[in-house]
């Protein structure tokens, strides 16, 4: 354990704090960070009883709160600086719920798994576990999941191993400053293929968890703003692409049947029935599609740029790409709706339930492009 550095942020803590660092000494750790994050003078004494009592303690000074993300990657940025032999780092929650026990046993499963940033997993499914928690925990996971392709148990946890090949990168190259900065790390883990694992600890919640100062609303919004504002751009652009499909769809049926149709739009139905080969219900729902995803495209594009990703890039250097993912989700969605048409003869309001279906699946897809390739940073 001596090779080891317990970094532990936290913003005026109580008594726990030092039973935490009494643990951690007491485990054989020599290297411990505290950040104080902005404490109130009255909240000071804690940190003052662990530089007295334990020479293994070294202190991080916040003058105001910034957030824990700003605290991590503050003691990174430490650590990388004036400890450059140690192995990894250990973050540990200073109130309470992370067990010296647990820390020690990461601790050796980074020795077992040189390279690996190891996480620890609470058990969810236990009774005292508030259900704010569990509800929190199976969305954060499904996700995570869904969208960034991380497959974790606990993705709030807090006590993580990082091996000292990544502290640097931690503190500087992951942005955040608050609680959005673990779920960047994590993003950061996926993004560049860092190894990762998990393995379980115990689930300690003191008084319902009350001494956290997460605030559900405020740092959930934080946490996937990104998202939110991916579903919300999504949201309007998907509305102006159902309308105009709706009612693209609904006249060209209309004046299919009645052999209607205007002389272009006949004579380019007839190209791709008679010469492409393709069945009428193929051919009469191309147009539909494409018209109604080239004007939602270009709604959704200009929310994804400047809102979503906040892209400094001009324009012509990442709207080819956008459009490049644009038109292969736009052909899956015209392929899997003409699949349906012809196997099981759908059409009408049927084929806007189906293409609210589809495209759900091929949103998940398409945010993850957009987030690595289109407006990457």
């Amino acid at each position: 354990m001596e090779n080891i550095a317990i970094v532990i942020p936290s913003l005026d803590p109580d008594e726990k704090l030092n039973s935490t660092v009494d643990g951690m000494v007491d485990a054989g750790f020599k290297h411990i960070i505290l950040v104080d994050d902005g404490s109130s003078e009255e909240h000071k004494e804690p940190f003052r009883a662990a530089l007295a009592e334990h020479p293994e303690c070294r202190l991080v000074v916040h003058e105001v709160n910034k957030g824990k993300g700003r605290a991590l990657r503050d003691a990174f940025a430490y650590i990388a600086e004036n400890l450059p032999d140690v192995r990894g780092v250990i973050t540990v929650d200073g109130d309470g719920q992370h067990t010296p026990e647990d820390t020690v046993r990461l601790a050796k499963e980074m020795e077992i798994r040189p390279g690996h940033v190891i996480l620890g997993c609470r058990d969810f499914s236990r009774s005292h576990v508030p259900m704010h928690n569990k509800l929190g925990n199976r969305i954060s996971a499904f996700i995570y999941r869904a969208v960034y392709g991380i497959k974790l148990t606990d993705t709030q946890t807090g006590l993580r191993a990082i091996p000292a090949e990544y502290i640097k990168a931690f503190a500087e190259e992951v942005q955040g400053d608050r609680y959005e900065y673990e779920t960047n790390m994590l993003i950061y883990i996926k993004d560049h293929g860092i190894p990762y694992g998990e393995i379980p600890i115990r689930t300690v919640y003191i008084d319902d968890n009350s001494s956290s100062h997460f605030n559900v609303f405020k740092d959930s919004y934080r946490i996937y703003k990104p998202i939110i504002l991916f579903v919300l751009g999504s949201c309007i652009a998907t509305v102006v692409d159902l309308v105009l499909f709706t009612v693209l769809d609904l006249l060209t049926l209309r004046q299919v049947q009645h052999g209607s149709l205007p002389g272009v739009l006949y004579w380019f139905y007839g190209l791709l029935t008679k010469n492409a080969g393709m069945s009428d219900a193929t051919a009469r729902l191309f147009l539909p599609t494409v018209i109604a995803r080239i004007v939602s495209s270009l709604v959704d594009y200009n929310f994804s740029r400047t809102k979503v990703f906040g892209s400094k890039d001009p324009a012509r250097k990442t709207i080819w790409k956008y459009y490049v993912i644009c038109v292969v989700r736009m052909l899956l969605s015209w392929l899997i709706l003409s699949f349906f048409a012809n196997v099981l003869g759908t059409e009408g309001i049927l084929d806007t339930v189906l293409k609210v279906l589809v495209d759900l699946i091929l949103f998940f897809v398409s945010y993850n492009w957009q987030r690595k390739w289109v407006f990457r940073k």
